[in-house]
């Protein structure tokens, strides 16, 4: 991969073209298993949520919920500095995702299923962050709906990444089009 990167970006040198190399996942390493180790004792999540910036959450219908010290670092807060649950990650939505998002959990807590919707935030700092949400609704004994569950991953990264993609391709299909 770094041999056909280099290669490419030799090419085009010159023609207004960057060429870069994307590598899902990262290096295994000492520094990097220690630092995941201390990440993991530090805030109670597992290595993979650490790793992945994964936050986790639950709201009763009772109206009581949990997040993952993860869950309010992706909004913006220090962990149970903030009062959890649905109101306060709704705050958070981008104002163009808003309908959507409210629209897609209503049908999955009216219907059942899985929720998968992604989505951007607005953090506490002002920071747009696009996020993936899945949420699974738990059913008591007589149907009605007793508690949500899911996670909540940012994927801006990987959006960034492939807005960067996008523009790269379209710059090289331009110079292969002159």
């Amino acid at each position: 991969l770094v041999g056909l990167t280099r290669a490419l970006a030799a090419e085009f040198k010159g023609k207004g073209v960057t060429v870069n190399a994307v590598c899902p996942g990262y290096v295994a390493t000492d520094l990097v298993s220690g630092s995941l180790a201390k990440i993991s004792a530090k805030t109670g999540l597992t290595e993979a949520q650490a790793l992945a910036n994964l936050g986790s959450w639950e709201a009763e219908v009772s109206g009581a919920a949990r997040w993952s010290d993860e869950m309010f670092r992706i909004l913006g807060y220090e962990p149970n500095k903030a009062t959890p649950g649905p109101p306060l990650f709704l705050s958070h939505l981008h104002p163009d995702d808003l309908a959507a998002f409210v629209a897609e959990s209503a049908r999955v807590v009216r219907d059942g299923g899985e929720l998968r919707h992604e989505c951007r935030i607005v953090t506490t700092s002002g920071d747009l962050r696009w996020t993936s949400v899945s949420m699974t609704p738990t059913f008591d004994a007589g149907g009605a709906l007793a508690r949500l569950h899911g996670t909540v991953l940012d994927i801006t990264e990987i959006r960034e990444t492939q807005n960067r993609l996008g523009a790269a391709e379209r710059r090289l299909e331009e110079g292969f089009a002159h």
